[in-house]
């Protein structure tokens, strides 16, 4: 598919930077699961993940809870779906003449219980209506009220919901998770922070080396021990030493607690830094909702932030981030802004070529691009990404100093920009001097 970068290509190198290291307000949660067969799905608020039968024990669930739990909270989230085939099924709850229903692509199967039901009868039943249906599955029984539904063709997607006396185990994927996160940007690419529910290390580091050359911000926690215990020097297997070693500008990690995982620290940081404007607040010092703060020492602080992975811990017992960076020693702010403005520039100029007859290739062509550039980074300056003073510099050329080529071409280059980022206070120094006048 043609994108905007093949009529206007923006690029901006972060090289005043003194050390190596497009929705933009919309998080995608991708999880396991068959609550729906197609890739994505939006919601606007919590409750309306009911719609779509994810229990509120769910991973998915839990997620989004985190997310929509902060104030100010993003305006909507995505949930995406990994390919996964089989389906463990287990009947909970044996009652007689009771109607028991697995819906398949919104298709109901229902079993009656009748008299004398056992949990093993009733899964007996309810394998027997899914497979005189025709859904492109077949179910087998299993032992102890236990029943598999598989696809009958791998990576063929189908929805799945049980009625409350059913239970559904945790799914497998079926696919990489490039394969999958692609199959969902292929059906929407209206987000912009990829965070996913199973934290797996190899899923990790394949969605973060994914998210490199997508533009996108991907965010994952980690409970492992050894980001907190051990220096940055000691720990070689750790997420974010594995993450800081493959010197990562897109994906940014986090330490929690492991009794705390299914808290989504993650999540709920995005859901509290998405509805900002890019490149407008630092991550670092947040407090959130629903999230519980590490107690953490001094020392294990430090060994995660040496391995550029952030914290949340109690200072001054208030909970809040350190240090707001992602695993190239940036901070986040300034990837997401350079993002934002990307994207600004190129819309801005999109919109340009689109509703003029025509730029003229003349000098009053050319200050007309100048002027839609420098409103895009006046625009920066206003949500403050960028700073007013020193102020942008834009370099345009002299109409004589273009090659015919270009000219013949209808293509403008050396149009160049310098801007300096507002960066942000993190950290004060302050000396006092107190003294008796006399």
């Amino acid at each position: 598919m043609t994108g905007l970068s093949d009529i206007v290509n923006v690029t901006i190198t972060r090289d005043y930077m003194p050390i190596s290291s497009e929705g933009f307000g919309t998080e995608l949660i991708l999880g396991t699961h068959k609550n729906f067969s197609d890739r994505i799905h939006f919601y606007n608020k919590l409750s309306d993940l009911a719609d779509d039968h994810f229990a509120e024990t769910s991973l998915e669930y839990l997620a989004a809870q985190a997310t929509f739990s902060q104030n100010p909270r993003p305006v909507q989230i995505a949930i995406g779906r990994r390919s996964t085939d089989d389906a463990e099924l287990t009947v909970v709850t044996a009652a007689d003449n009771t109607d028991y229903i697995t819906t398949i692509n919104g298709t109901p199967f229902l079993f009656n219980s009748g008299v004398g039901a056992t949990v093993a009868s009733i899964a007996t039943g309810l394998v027997a209506a899914i497979n005189l249906g025709a859904e492109p599955v077949t179910a087998s029984d299993g032992v102890g009220g236990v029943y598999t539904i598989a696809a009958d063709v791998a990576n063929i997607a189908y929805s799945l919901a049980v009625d409350v006396n059913q239970s559904i185990s945790a799914y497998q994927p079926s696919d990489t998770i490039t394969n999958d996160i692609e199959a969902v940007q292929a059906e929407s690419n209206d987000w912009y922070v990829p965070t996913e529910t199973l934290h797996d290390a190899i899923d990790v580091l394949e969605l973060a080396e994914w998210s490199e050359s997508h533009n996108k911000l991907y965010g994952t926690s980690s409970s492992d021990t050894n980001i907190i215990d051990q220096s940055d020097l000691v720990d070689t297997t750790s997420i974010a030493a594995l993450l800081k070693a493959k010197n990562y500008a897109r994906t940014f990690s986090i330490y929690h607690n492991a009794l705390k995982e299914n808290e989504f620290l993650e999540c709920a940081w995005a859901g509290k830094m998405l509805p900002t404007d890019p490149g407008s607040a630092t991550w670092a010092l947040k407090n959130m909702n629903a999230v519980t703060a590490d107690a953490l020492t001094s020392n294990q602080s430090k060994n995660a932030r040496d391995k550029f992975c952030n914290t949340y811990e109690l200072i001054a017992q208030i909970g809040v981030t350190r240090d707001g960076k992602v695993a190239d020693n940036e901070y986040i702010d300034i990837i997401r802004g350079v993002d934002w403005l990307v994207n600004t520039i190129q819309l801005a100029m999109y919109s340009m070529l689109l509703n003029s007859p025509k730029i003229p290739y003349t000098q009053n062509g050319l200050a007309i691009v100048e002027s839609i550039l420098r409103t895009s980074l006046n625009q920066g300056i206003r949500v403050g990404f960028l700073a007013s003073d020193p102020a942008p510099y834009i370099t345009i050329p002299k109409i004589q100093d273009i090659p015919v080529e270009d000219k013949q071409n209808r293509i403008l280059n050396n149009v160049e920009f310098q801007a300096t980022p507002a960066g942000a206070i993190q950290q004060l120094v302050i000396t006092g001097r107190l003294s008796y006048q006399i």
